[in-house]
């Protein structure tokens, strides 16, 4: 039986959540379990940066980490999908900057969310009647 695939796109790269694999131009990247962890973390909460400590705590829960293994992931993961991807924030954190071009399946309620959101009502034209006509 096939499975449902959790796909969010961005630029030329297609993240695979169900297989745990980022394609860059359908061609499998490079990318270990750790720094594909960071990517997902930051895509989840692109809405706002997302500081080293949870960063720490989503990727290595309840281990001690040197902070230089997250610069590592965060260099690692700018060079595959180019240094404006990943932005950081002075003395706030990372933030994922890249636009999302579509979300496939079932993918997580954030990504949905955030394209089902509806827009607001027009206002009307006061004074401009012959406009709409």
């Amino acid at each position: 039986m096939e499975t449902a695939t959790s796909e969010i796109r961005f630029g030329a790269a297609r993240l695979d959540l169900a297989q745990r694999r980022l394609l860059i131009d359908d061609v499998p990247a490079r990318l270990g379990a750790r720094a594909f962890d960071v990517l997902v973390a930051l895509v989840e909460r692109r809405d706002r940066a997302v500081g080293k400590n949870e960063l720490f705590e989503l990727v290595w829960p309840g281990v001690v980490v040197e902070e230089n293994n997250l610069q590592v992931h965060i260099s690692a993961l700018r060079k595959l999908l180019g240094p404006q991807t990943i932005a950081t924030i002075p003395g706030r954190g990372y933030r994922f900057t890249a636009s999302l071009a579509e979300s496939i399946n079932d993918a997580p309620a954030q990504f949905s969310r955030a394209q089902a959101t509806p827009l607001p009502a027009p206002e009307p034209l006061y004074g401009r009647k012959e406009d709409l006509l």
